[in-house]
């Protein structure tokens, strides 16, 4: 994989800011990022992999966990912070903030 998207991939030992907007599937379905923002980061794999991290952030499991029973609204939220991407090419979400954007009706 990184023979076709190694040029895309997060530079080692750097600190990217951006946004990630997303979504908490009802019903124990699939969680659903809807857009993000990294500035001059290039969109790969790598990239879409690490940021599925965000649903793993406490706040966001025990709204996931709530969902599988349909007790949480179907909102859109926002998490705003920096993707660390280490010396060994691995990367992770900082712990940023998360807020709701959109409030639904259901």
């Amino acid at each position: 994989m990184y023979a076709t998207w190694g040029h895309l991939y997060p530079e080692p030992g750097h600190r990217y800011k951006g946004k990630i907007m997303f979504v908490i599937a009802s019903y124990g379905g699939d969680n659903c990022i809807l857009a993000a923002n990294w500035g001059r980061l290039p969109d790969s794999p790598d990239l879409y992999d690490t940021m599925m991290q965000v649903f793993d952030k406490p706040q966001i499991k025990s709204r996931s966990k709530n969902a599988i029973f349909g007790e949480v609204r179907r909102d859109v939220f926002e998490w705003k912070g920096e993707l660390i991407c280490y010396k060994n090419g691995k990367c992770r979400l900082s712990q940023g903030k998360i807020r709701t954007i959109l409030k639904t009706r259901y």
